[in-house]
């Protein structure tokens, strides 16, 4: 039988910041499977910590957001949105109306 070994609840990822720039607080990371939120900033060449698990507002795209509909984000636009073309990035943790500029969202 397999046996896995604990390293820690995964809430917050080491993630090595390898650009030029410093990522913000609170920036948005697509890391292509899913999104973080860095939790602090991350100057070039170092690491720092990404929350990938977590309830957090973002910018929403036009439409309405119901809640618990799967949302995936556009880093282009730096929206999320019920439109699959993007990054899958959680669920709506709340319902937002068309009108509203950001939906709760549940990441992880």
């Amino acid at each position: 039988m397999a046996k896995a070994q604990y390293a820690h609840r995964g809430e917050t990822l080491d993630y090595a910041n390898t650009g030029d720039i410093a990522i913000e607080a609170f920036e948005i990371i697509d890391f292509g499977s899913g999104i973080g939120v860095a939790g602090t900033i991350i100057p070039p060449g170092a690491t720092g910590s990404l929350h990938v698990i977590g309830v957090y507002a973002i910018p929403k795209a036009a439409g309405a957001v119901e809640f618990g509909e799967a949302l995936f984000y556009d880093g282009a636009a730096g929206t999320v949105s019920t439109d699959d073309g993007g990054t899958p990035c959680g669920y709506a943790a709340a319902a937002a109306e068309d009108s509203e500029p950001t939906v709760w969202v549940r990441i992880g």
